[in-house]
């Protein structure tokens, strides 16, 4: 006795294209890198007040990252990140 098989089709629905592609977020980990750079570039004086201010904010920013990406997620919207 032969058998028989029924075809099934199954439709997939894709999900329509997106209006704009997704750009990716603006990285806290390369501001904290240019920040560093910049830390760098000034001699290291505790009384100085370019150091100081320079050096206070870096570790402030590093020991803050989940809340300077948030941040970043609010404050830069695409387009807005400067070039490399």
């Amino acid at each position: 006795m032969p058998t028989t098989t029924a075809a099934t089709t199954a439709t997939t629905t894709e999900p329509p294209p997106r209006a704009r592609p997704i750009l990716p977020a603006m990285k806290a980990e390369r501001l904290l890198a240019e920040l560093n750079r910049i830390r760098q570039d000034v001699p290291k004086d505790p009384k100085d007040l370019e150091w100081f201010t320079v050096h206070h904010v870096f570790c402030f920013v590093s020991y803050n990252m989940a809340s300077f990406q948030k941040y970043l997620d609010e404050a830069v919207k695409p387009g807005d990140e400067p070039e490399e």
